[in-house]
């Protein structure tokens, strides 16, 4: 519910601030005519008075691909694989 006079700080307080996997660095607001306020714009955007119809932005910490991590986990997936059907294979020969 607006509040006049709030600065959106206020109402991320409310919400129960920012998640554990979101990126606080990166908040944004889309004002109602469509602009947009942002720290790349060198607001300060948390301590922005909110007016009505703003919408404050809270996106997510985006995880980058670590390539050999992900070759390093699916190689040991087959490895402990293999060497369980050669431990099945075994105990049904005997």
């Amino acid at each position: 519910i607006y509040e006049p006079g709030r600065k959106a700080s206020y109402y991320l307080t409310k919400v129960g601030g920012p998640t554990k996997s979101s990126d606080p660095g990166a908040i944004f607001i889309v004002r109602a005519d469509g602009s947009i306020l942002s720290r790349e714009q060198g607001v300060d955007v948390v301590g922005a008075i909110m007016i009505p119809g703003d919408s404050i932005v809270v996106p997510s910490q985006i995880e980058k691909y670590d390539f050999w991590a992900s070759l390093r986990q699916s190689t040991h997936f087959l490895y402990e694989a293999t060497l369980s059907v050669a431990i099945v294979l075994a105990a049904l020969r005997r």
